[in-house]
């Protein structure tokens, strides 16, 4: 079976991408979404369907996935506070924060579409000097890329990332050229 090379960001590139947002006013609500992709691992399309009852006050989401299966994730605490202080932002700025209401709204109130995640990631890469062209569905290769590298459990990834079939989860089980040198260095006698 032939591998399929993923595009991802670096840990640096990963940095730099959210600390230039993190005190930025104007990127209040894209801090939160890159956030929520690249700590959550959700799909695109599930980033903008979420509604703020799904988010407030949980320490689990539930997202209707690919072939309407539901699938629980674990928020952790940096997210849950991320959202929470996203929360506050929504109610400052007078949007709406009943549960069916969206979380992530354009800048005429709108439920965000898919095509402004992906313009809103190509101003702030372009914004911080990162050159290579990267899809939101390149921060959920990150997502996956970072949990497997940490955790080496391959079940755990695909079940967070809500794969049905194992093999598509294996695009994550690359191996870098730091941990080959590391990897060999085990063997110096």
């Amino acid at each position: 079976m032939k591998r399929q090379r993923i595009k991802y960001l670096s840990e640096e590139e990963r940095r730099k991408l959210l600390s230039s947002l993190k005190d930025r006013k104007s990127a209040e609500r894209d801090y939160l979404l890159f956030n929520m992709v690249l700590n959550v691992g959700l799909r695109v399309s599930e980033l903008v369907s979420l509604n703020v009852g799904q988010v407030r006050e949980r320490k689990t989401l539930e997202i209707l996935g690919k072939g309407s299966k539901i699938r629980e994730i674990p928020l952790n605490k940096a997210i849950r506070e991320h959202i929470e202080d996203y929360l506050r932002i929504k109610k400052r700025r007078k949007e709406g924060l009943l549960d069916r209401d969206p979380l992530f709204v354009s800048r005429k109130h709108n439920r965000i579409s898919v095509r402004a995640v992906q313009r809103a990631l190509d101003k702030w890469l372009k914004e911080v000097g990162i050159q290579i062209k990267f899809s939101p569905h390149s921060l959920r290769h990150t997502f996956g890329t970072e949990l497997f590298s940490r955790c080496k459990n391959i079940r755990l990834v695909q079940d967070l990332m809500g794969h049905s079939d194992i093999s598509t989860t294996m695009i994550y089980t690359h191996v870098t050229k730091a941990e080959m040198e590391e990897a060999v260095e085990l063997l110096t006698a």
